[in-house]
């Protein structure tokens, strides 16, 4: 007891004088606890209203002091923080650990502030603007009295309920003025108290300290400097009891405060993970369980009688929904990265059905916002219901001048419109077409990224209405906008495949060889068109030269991208015009693969003709019995095409010449006839007479492959 005693009044000292008269009656009384924590508590009674001072020495479940608010009991709390200390100083008695508690109960009720929605920025539900110091600080003196009364042998279970509260609520104070600036100190004293009270036992209190931690963590973050959110996705885990609440605990400080922290902490982690770059599963998956979270908080909310801002909630319901969209592009390989939501058919169904349930709901709650019609427009499109998506697109535009803030950049309203318009054949241009709205899209959007993005975009509208010279006009925006592979490779494409826009192959050479530059997944395609463009250039000037680089560049492209059948091919064909079969890898691009293209039945056949022409290639660089083992070669691809070519009509064009498409199966035969000859089996010719009947294709195909002797002189 002496030791308890000196403890006591060395607590004291560092009191203020206002409560140094409480801390002597400590003393005084807890000669009497012993005794009182003996006794067999009273029948439990029906909580009814609390009553001072009497009811100041009475255990916490006597009276209906726990359910009071500062909202709703601000002059009741103030009188239950005034008598029961002065209670507990003039009349030591059993209980005093009771009274104690009230009133430093009463005192962080009351010192906490009011609980009023925290400004937009703040991230914390509690701010030091709203605190009254002296009040936090009277109930760390009083919780700390009444806890270490509480801390003797024998105490029954009253007793103990008591503590256990009281050094929550002492925990709570310490971390409320830890909020004030350059008073962070207390933040640790709130920690030890918690991390005390649990390896006792916090009982019935788990919520509680878990919004006490959880709070501990989001106050010392001190604003948005820290981008790991390790620590807040597991603090967004602990206050996801709040989703589900029982509207009284005896803990009446976290029955509003925890759904409202939950709410505001979701959104944040959920915008965050909406916001991060590249765009993955993970991150998209993230977002929407964060969201999830802050709905369920709302719902909590709504329940227990708070006013919940109809807007705030309807744009935790959008923010839901955008990320379904996400999710629907996300979920399906090969969709565009360039564009950020699923409002293309091919987008996943199920988060389309979740992205449009979403944005229903926030239309519920606020039928004006155009961030829930645009959502609405885009899942509608995804769906092919394209006049009602532009019904929506064009709602939301009508909605963008209007107060409010707006979950997406103005441009992408515009874009919702223009892309539903574009799906319409008879919509992509005019003053109301697709067209215009994508002009106003890139004059209203300041990010150059985006904007090149979008003149991409009208390039891609022009091109499917074959509007060259205006493909062209776009794509040079967009690459003024800002450099990209992309922009460069379409445009090298366009000016090759449409040589009138340039009068020379210079432009498509300038702007592929931009593209190659950029290291992704252009690069490829870019090196394959770079070989036409060389191809084609050889054909009036430095034969030699340029044919070096149309094989170079073919064969980059293959090691790029060593599946695609188109690159194989050409890299195979270059070989065999420019006489450079001769090497490591000629072989291998020139020899046929079934299933190169399983979608293509004449893909094959056709590889096969290449590759007869790569030992007709072979044999003319050869000699001896090198020789006559490549005509063999080629007789037997020659033949293997004709039948895998089977009954088939096929045309056939290399886009390596002015020739008529003439059929596959005739340059089939073509090609085994001269192998036959090559190898002076002629009468093996003259037994299938027809075969080769059309003499100008056959010359014609001599000359186009340099066929026209059997061996190199």
């Amino acid at each position: 007891m002496a030791d308890w005693t000196a403890k006591l009044r060395l607590a004291a000292a560092s009191r203020t004088r206002t409560l140094r008269s409480l801390r002597g009656a400590c003393v005084t009384a807890v000669a009497s606890i012993a005794a009182f924590a003996a006794s067999a508590l009273a029948a439990d009674q029906a909580p009814r209203a609390f009553r001072a001072p009497g009811d100041c020495f009475q255990p916490l479940d006597r009276t209906n002091a726990l359910t009071l608010t500062r909202e709703n009991d601000q002059p009741k709390l103030e009188e239950i923080a005034s008598r029961c200390a002065s209670e507990a100083q003039q009349r030591p008695q059993r209980g005093m650990i009771f009274a104690y508690f009230y009133a430093g109960w009463a005192n962080v009720q009351l010192g906490a502030g009011p609980l009023q929605p925290p400004r937009d920025d703040a991230f914390s539900i509690d701010s030091a603007d709203s605190l009254d110091e002296r009040q936090l600080h009277d109930a760390t003196t009083l919780l700390d009295i009444s806890a270490r009364m509480a801390s003797i042998s024998g105490a029954d279970q009253a007793t103990l309920t008591a503590q256990r509260r009281a050094r929550l609520e002492l925990a709570r104070a310490h971390r409320l003025l830890g909020l004030r600036p350059n008073d962070q100190d207390h933040f640790d004293q709130a920690e030890r108290e918690l991390n005390s009270l649990s390896r006792d036992g916090g009982g019935d209190l788990q919520n509680s300290i878990a919004f006490e931690r959880a709070m501990l963590v989001i106050d010392r973050r001190r604003g948005d400097v820290d981008t790991d959110d390790t620590r807040l996705q597991s603090v967004l885990q602990d206050l996801s009891v709040f989703t589900n609440i029982d509207p009284r605990p005896g803990d009446q400080y976290i029955v509003r405060r925890g759904p409202m922290q939950l709410a505001r902490l979701a959104v944040y982690l959920g915008d965050r993970a909406l916001n991060r770059q590249p765009v993955t599963f993970e991150n998209t998956q993230l977002a929407l369980g964060d969201f999830r979270y802050a709905v369920g908080a709302y719902g909590v909310l709504s329940e227990l009688g708070s006013s919940v801002d109809p807007v705030q909630a309807a744009n935790t319901r959008v923010r839901m929904g955008l990320i379904d969209l996400r999710m629907a592009r996300v979920l399906v390989p090969g969709q565009s990265q360039e564009t950020t939501y699923g409002c293309s058919p091919e987008a996943d169904s199920f988060s389309i059905n979740e992205a449009n349930r979403a944005f229903r709901e926030a239309l519920a709650l606020n039928p004006r916002s155009s961030d829930a019609q645009w959502g609405l427009g885009c899942t509608l499109m995804a769906r092919n219901i394209i006049n009602g998506a532009v019904e929506q697109f064009r709602l939301a535009v009508r909605g963008l001048d209007e107060p409010g803030e707006r979950a997406l950049p103005r441009s992408e309203y515009y874009l919702g419109l223009a892309r539903a318009l574009a799906a319409s054949p008879d919509q992509w241009d005019g003053q109301d077409g697709a067209i215009a709205y994508m002009q106003r899209a890139a004059d209203s959007e300041p990010d150059v990224g985006r904007k090149a993005a979008i003149y991409l975009e009208i390039a891609d509208i022009y091109r499917r209405n074959e509007r060259w010279a205006d493909e062209r006009l776009s794509l040079q925006r967009s690459l003024e906008a800002r450099q990209s592979a992309r922009a460069y490779l379409q445009l090298g494409e366009l000016l090759y495949t449409r040589p009138e826009l340039d009068g020379s192959a210079v432009g498509a050479r300038t702007n592929l060889n931009a593209a190659v530059q950029i290291a992704g997944p252009h690069q490829a395609e870019a090196y394959y068109y770079l070989s036409k463009v060389e191809q084609r250039l050889s054909t009036v000037e430095q034969r030699a030269q340029h044919g070096r680089a149309s094989v170079d560049f073919a064969t980059q492209a293959v090691r790029l991208e060593s599946n695609n059948a188109a690159y194989r091919q050409q890299a195979c064909l270059t070989r065999i015009i420019f006489s450079r079969t001769h090497d490591q890898s000629g072989q291998v691009v020139c020899t046929a693969n079934a299933a190169d293209d399983p979608q293509n039945p004449d893909a094959y056949p056709v590889a096969l003709f290449y590759e007869g022409l790569f030992w007709l290639r072979e044999a003319y660089l050869t000699s001896g019995g090198h020789r006559s083992n490549n005509w063999g070669l080629a007789i037997l691809a020659f033949e293997r095409g004709a039948s895998a070519q089977g009954g088939r009509e096929v045309m056939f064009d290399d886009h390596n010449n002015d020739m008529d498409r003439i059929p596959l199966g005739r340059l089939l035969d073509y090609g085994r006839w001269f192998a036959l000859h090559c190898a002076g089996l002629d009468a093996a010719v003259q037994q299938q007479p027809g075969s080769h009947a059309v003499d100008r294709e056959r010359e014609d195909f001599k000359q186009l492959y340099d066929l026209r002797k059997c061996w190199a002189d």
